[in-house]
């Protein structure tokens, strides 16, 4: 074999190898929101957590849209401050899924940006993200909630993802209610 095939071999080894790296590092990154959303808490108004304790059954999933802002706080880490919560009456639901409508038809009070959202789960059933939560569309959260009438609990980051792939120790944010 002559040198020119040997170092051409090896380049086209080369360039390969660099495209499967680009490649991979595309694909790590998820496409729904979860990855990288970097923030550690969620702090909400008591009166807003009442306004879903008092909407929630047991005979359905429900769904409400959370409105407010992602602060950045001077340690690096970031919060989602929940300033409003709005029930989604429209909501699609069953007594084990939910579809959303927190982009459509549901409009956000002035000066408040979506950052996310709360559902809730049966009682009996843990405040931890399903497999059908993989399926439901969460495009454009920060942060997603799980009710189950006796827990809230938050999600976001790598933790929602690592849920939806099937790993059962996944961590909640801290939630703080004013």
């Amino acid at each position: 074999m002559s040198v020119g095939k040997t170092v051409l071999g090896l380049l086209l080894i080369i360039s390969l190898a660099g495209g499967l790296v680009v490649f991979e590092d595309l694909d790590r990154g998820d496409p729904n929101m979860w990855s990288g959303s970097g923030v550690s808490s969620v702090v909400i108004d008591s009166d807003e957590m009442a306004e879903i304790e008092d909407r929630y059954t047991t005979e359905e999933e429900r769904a409400w849209c959370l409105f407010g802002e992602v602060q950045q706080n001077e340690d690096g880490t970031a919060e989602a401050v929940v300033e409003e919560v709005i029930w989604d009456s429209d909501a699609e639901s069953t007594k084990t899924s939910v579809e959303f409508n927190c982009h459509r038809g549901i409009s956000s009070p002035e000066d408040g940006e979506y950052i996310g959202h709360v559902h809730s789960h049966p009682s009996g059933s843990p405040a931890q993200p399903s497999t059908q939560d993989e399926v439901t569309g969460h495009a454009g959260a920060t942060v997603m909630g799980i009710y189950n009438g006796e827990r809230f609990n938050f999600f976001a980051g790598e933790a929602i993802s690592n849920a939806i792939d099937g790993e059962t120790d996944i961590d909640e944010i801290e939630l703080k209610v004013n």
